[in-house]
């Protein structure tokens, strides 16, 4: 990761009526350092087709892809949480904003 150049963006995501979940799908937290050696980082491992996230991707409206991270979801900082502590936070909102970093 050494001399990678990273950068930080708000994403704004809305479930709709009969949405159950924004889209996306994350891995990762202090509890399953599951990538980059060990980081704890929660980390977007899928994004769901036909999903709120896909269809703002899809027309240009956001930029997010598997491997970014997720740095903080409605301002409260998810550097170092637990799996289900981030996946609860996420569930538990109908509008969502978070801060994502990614390799440019």
């Amino acid at each position: 990761m050494e001399g990678q150049k990273y950068e930080h963006i708000t994403v704004m995501l809305e479930k709709g009526l009969n949405e159950k979940s924004f889209g996306i799908a994350i891995s990762g937290g202090s509890d399953s350092a599951v990538i980059r050696g060990g980081d704890p980082s929660i980390v977007v491992s899928d994004v769901i087709p036909g999903s709120p996230a896909d269809s703002l991707v899809k027309y240009g409206l956001i930029r997010i892809s598997v491997g970014d991270i997720i740095i903080a979801i409605n301002g409260e900082n998810v550097e170092n949480v637990e799996h289900e502590i981030a996946v609860d936070m996420l569930r538990s909102l109908k509008k969502c904003v978070y801060l994502v970093s990614f390799i440019s």
